[in-house]
């Protein structure tokens, strides 16, 4: 009878035990423990990666991970199909031959192929290792130092940094371009743009289609070119030359064709082709050429050979020709020099000389204009004028004096005081002393270097004020001197000092004081307490303004406040005694501004006049 076994759906089998012999079946328990612990059994040897091989797990040496250095290892050929990318910094290739199919190579891009954006300042190129008694480094490439192909023999590379020990030498059939360089040494023949070449150049032929600038050249056949200019000798066959040729000696074999020829030395050639109009430096001897027997110039027929020129004129028809004569001799009297005039010169235009001009004696220089007595004068732009020496006016001179005020109290027994800065030349003429309000005579101090020494000693709590005034510069001797400001180092002499002064009336108020017209201001009445407002004072800082009143006071007496450009400022009154002024009387009031540290102190005293 059969059985019917009837499951449950989904159809699972629960709670079965793992299998214990071969042909029991596993439970997903036994296969997931199995898996977890390595049971089971894995093709070839450690280290050597899985792969399928027949339906088992296969593994080899030749593909291989070392887990503890991350290095995988393929003995083998790679096939690839796709691209290759490595984010690595460094690939080491072994191979003893490469094969690139790609006609372009490109070294030194952004990460897979991207644009650069920045310069990184680092040179691209190849680095060749090579033997030579020692490991040497050569490359060639782009030095992104000086932004042009290089070649080295022996360099050092450092983080993609090229430095160049010594430079290498290049070998080829032909040079198209400009050559550039020390010397130039070649066996065969040489053609190129441009050449400058800073020493020799030397070789069978040379031919430029640009300029060609060496030292020496000695060239075996033919030079030919734009223009050539040596700073040394030129030794070659022919000479082809579009536009001028230049240098120290040229000696030519066979002939020369050339624009302009200037040599500092001598020019020897068989023939020499050209409009002579451009041609120096050609040495006469016994009445002809020695590098040629005859220079002929179309363009001027007076010249029919080097020696005696006559009737010579010369036509320049734009502002750029000229008439050069150039020579070593310098000129030390009137037979000398690169150019003697026997007899007078007319000159039509302008004259100028860049040199000094000996007239050999003052009366030969003859100016017209003027009148007799009248002196030359000159505007400071080169033009002169006569003008009469009794007004000379001096104008837009930069003059400054410094003004230094030092302060004691007399002891009693102290007799030398010492200065803040030393008197110029210890010159008492620059120096000022009052005691108690009296000017002190120059007979009872001397002076030295900072100190003022007393022929006796202050007395005691005696108010001692020394003023030094910086060196005036100079000498000058004038009728009348009229100047804006005046700066001297040295002593200043004049028989009459005359200032501009400035009239007010009827002052009250703020009332404005312009020193720009002087410094001294007379009020000839006041009529109520008024406030003196000095106008552009001079603010350079470490200078002393001396500003003088004359008040003509009435029944009530004013002594004026004080401000600068406006700004109220504190008088430190002589005595330390705040004036009251006099009634009637003439008041004499003395103001000096200093100015140190960008701020201002004043000084003031007050001296009353009248008749008794």
């Amino acid at each position: 009878m059969a059985t019917t076994l009837t499951f449950p759906t989904p159809t699972q089998l629960k709670n079965l035990a793992d299998p214990s012999s071969a042909q029991d079946g596993a439970t997903k328990n036994y296969v997931d423990s199995q898996l977890a612990s390595g049971a089971a059994a894995a093709g070839g040897s450690n280290t050597q990666i899985q792969f399928n091989n027949s339906g088992f797990f296969g593994g080899s040496s030749n593909l291989t991970f070392d887990s503890s250095t991350s290095n995988l290892s393929v003995t083998g050929n790679i096939v690839l199909t796709g691209n290759l990318t490595i984010t690595g910094s460094y690939e080491s290739t072994n191979v003893s031959s490469l094969t690139v199919t790609d006609p372009v190579i490109e070294l030194g891009g952004g990460a897979n192929g991207a644009a650069l954006t920045t310069s990184d300042w680092m040179d691209r190129g190849t680095l060749l290792h090579y033997y030579s008694g020692a490991v040497v480094d050569a490359f060639m490439g782009w030095d992104s130092s000086n932004a042009e192909f290089a070649f080295g023999s022996n360099v050092t590379h450092s983080a993609g940094v090229i430095t160049f020990n010594t430079l290498g030498n290049v070998r080829a059939d032909t040079f198209l371009g400009n050559v550039s360089g020390n010397t130039a040494t070649f066996t065969g023949n040489l053609t190129a743009g441009n050449a400058n070449i800073l020493g020799a150049l030397s070789g069978n032929t040379a031919t430029f289609s640009g300029n060609l600038t060496a030292g020496n050249a000695n060239i075996l056949g033919s030079l030919s070119g734009d223009t050539a200019t040596f700073s040394g000798n030129l030794t070659a066959g022919n000479a082809n030359i579009l536009g001028s040729l230049s240098g120290n000696t040229a000696t030519f074999s066979s002939n020369v064709t050339a624009g302009n020829i200037n040599t500092l030395g001598n020019l020897t050639a068989s023939y020499i082709s050209g409009n002579g109009a451009g041609l120096t430096g050609i040495v006469a001897s016994s009445g002809s050429a020695t590098t040629a027997a005859t220079v002929t110039d179309p363009v001027q027929a007076n010249i029919t050979q080097v020696g005696t020129l006559a009737n010579l004129s010369v036509a320049t028809s734009t502002s750029t020709e000229t008439l050069q004569i150039t020579g070593t001799n310098a000129a030390s009297s009137t037979t000398t020099g690169a150019l003697t005039v026997a007899g007078g010169t007319g000159i039509g235009g302008n004259l100028y000389v860049g040199g000094g001009v000996n007239l050999s004696n003052v009366g030969n220089l003859h100016v017209p204009g003027g009148t007799l007595g009248y002196i030359l004068t000159t505007d400071g732009y080169g033009n002169l004028s006569w003008v009469n020496p009794v007004n000379v006016v001096v104008q837009e001179q930069t003059a400054t004096t410094t003004i230094f005020v030092d302060t004691f109290n007399g002891s009693g027994y102290q007799t030398q005081f010492t200065l803040a800065n030393e008197v110029p030349n210890n010159d008492k003429n620059l120096v000022s002393v009052n005691y108690n309000g009296m000017a002190v005579l120059r007979n009872d101090y001397s002076v030295s270097g900072n100190v003022v020494t007393f022929s006796s000693a202050p007395a005691s709590g005696g108010k001692i004020e020394v003023t030094t005034y910086s060196a005036l510069a100079g000498i000058v001797n004038f009728n009348t001197l009229q100047v804006g400001s005046l700066s001297m180092t040295s002593t200043l002499t004049t028989k009459t000092v005359s200032q501009t002064v400035g009239n007010k009336s009827s002052a009250s108020g703020v009332v404005t004081h312009d020193v720009n017209g002087g410094t001294v201001f007379v009020h000839s009445s006041v009529v109520g307490a008024f406030t003196c407002n000095f106008t552009n004072v001079p603010t350079t800082d470490d200078r002393i303004t001396k500003i003088t009143l004359i008040i003509n006071q009435g029944s009530t007496a004013y002594i004026p406040a004080v401000q600068i450009a406006g700004s109220a400022q504190s008088i430190q009154w002589y005595n330390s005694s705040l004036p009251s002024g006099t009634a009637n009387k003439k008041d004499i009031v003395t103001l000096e501004l200093l100015r140190s540290s960008s701020s201002w102190t004043v000084f003031g005293k007050v001296e009353s006049y009248g008749t008794p």
